[in-house]
This record gives C-alpha cells, structure tokens and sequence, in this order.
C-alpha cells in the first residue's frame, strides 16, 4: 500500500502522453518508488524560486515534483535542457 497519493496536474498529464511506452513505464516505475518513500528520500530538491519543488531524474528526463501531506503532485515532465526548469509551475 502507497504511503503517498498521486495528484497529476493537466500539464504533467499531456507531457506524459506525449512520451513512448518506454519512457511511460519509466515514469510509472520511478511514480511508484516516491510513492512508498515520498520525494523527501527518493527525489533531490530543487533551489532558488524553485524551494519546495523536487527532480526525479530518468532517462534525459526530469519528473518536477511537490509534496504536502500525504500528496505528491506531479507538476510536470520535462527533457533535460538548458531550460528545463524555467517556468516550472
């Protein structure tokens, strides 16, 4: 049983969409172990404006994340690039 609920914002949701099975099973499979330890043990955290907000990292890609409670809310999937973290939500 999860210790953590997923939220998915809109955004998240068609950034996933987008990706191949592969990367999809990826994401799912990384989803599943900050489920069961939550973002705090699993992900790094980000830093500046970004306070608060957490990085997974698969396959050239970023899982942006936060974390209340007993929620983690998935923000978005971005590909690693110069400017992957401008304009996080």
């Amino acid at each position: 049983m999860p210790k953590y609920r997923l939220k998915w914002t809109p955004r998240a949701e068609r950034a996933y969409s987008q990706l191949s099975d592969k990367l999809k099973q990826e994401v799912i499979d990384s989803l599943h172990d900050l489920q069961a330890e939550g973002v705090e043990d699993v992900a790094e955290p980000l830093f500046r404006e970004l306070q608060g907000r957490y990085k997974s990292k698969f396959n050239g890609f970023r899982i942006i994340l936060s974390q209340s409670a007993d929620v983690i809310t998935v923000l978005d999937i971005r590909r690693r690039d110069r400017n992957t973290y401008l304009n996080v939500p």
